[in-house]
Formats: C-alpha cells, structure tokens, sequence
C-alpha cells in the first residue's frame, strides 16, 4: 500500500473512528472523579453543584446539555484559558485538550449516564473481605497453607 493511499485511507476514516461511543463509566466519570469532585461532590458542592450523581448533574439547567455539547456550560468552563476567573477546575492545571475533546464528544453523543453508574468509594472506605483460594485442580498436596493456592 502506497503512503498516499495509506494518508487517504485515514483521513477517510478519521470521522467513523471519533465517533466511537464514550464509556460514561470507563471514560468520563474517571475525569469528573480527579477533576470536579474535590469541589463539586455531596461533601462540598461548591455553587450548589455536584457532579458525583446523575441527577444533581443535570439539575442545573445549561449545565450538560445533551446532544450540544456547545450549549453546555461545562464545556465551556472547562475550555477557559488558565487564569481564567471562571476556568475548571478552578484549582491546579486545566484539563487536557484529550479531556475536554472527550467530554465534547460524551455531551454530543447525548451524555448518556446510566442510571446504576455511582462513583467508586475509596479503597481505604471498603471493608476488607477475605478472597476464597483459587482451586488447584487436582495438585492438593502441594498445598501447605491458603496462600499456596494464590502461588
């Protein structure tokens, strides 16, 4: 294959490959939970905002607005030039151009938030469970203790 056709191939391409649909919890949720929570979560709602619960999300009115990702003030705040007064996160850097271009493409995909999507708890706030040993398939003897079969 030439180079030519290879470059033309890609930009051909290039739309189908944007357009993949955006995990909500794989994807953007990570980007909320190290961006927006440490202000905008049941704890500090700073502005009347939370972003940790779907409902509270699409509360405020212009926030998120599916299907316009150009009408979203999130968009918007997150987009802002760094030193910006109303620039998101207000604190540290702004977000990557990756992340924004991903919260773009979720909001005009519609932002689908599924409903049974929470953000995970910290690890520290879990309690601890005992995992059950792995079978061994036959090589019994070779097990002196519980931790022989994770081995």
């Amino acid at each position: 294959m030439s180079p030519v056709w290879y470059l033309l191939t890609v930009v051909a391409l290039a739309p189908a490959l944007s357009a993949a649909p955006v995990d909500f919890a794989r994807e953007v949720l990570p980007v909320f939970q190290r961006a927006c929570f440490e202000c905008h979560d049941a704890k500090l709602a700073k502005g009347k905002l939370r972003l940790d619960t779907r409902a509270e999300a699409f509360k405020k009115s212009g926030l998120i607005v599916p299907g316009q990702a150009s009408r979203s003030e999130l968009i918007r705040r997150v987009t802002l030039p760094k030193g910006h007064d109303e620039v998101m996160p207000s604190r540290g850097e702004p977000l990557p151009k990756s992340q924004t271009d991903l919260l773009k493409a979720w909001i005009d995909q519609g932002a689908v938030w599924p409903d049974n999507v929470l953000p995970a708890k910290h690890w520290a706030y879990e309690k601890p469970s005992r995992p059950v040993p792995p079978s061994v398939g036959g090589r019994q003897s070779a097990i002196a203790n519980a931790i022989d079969s994770f081995i």
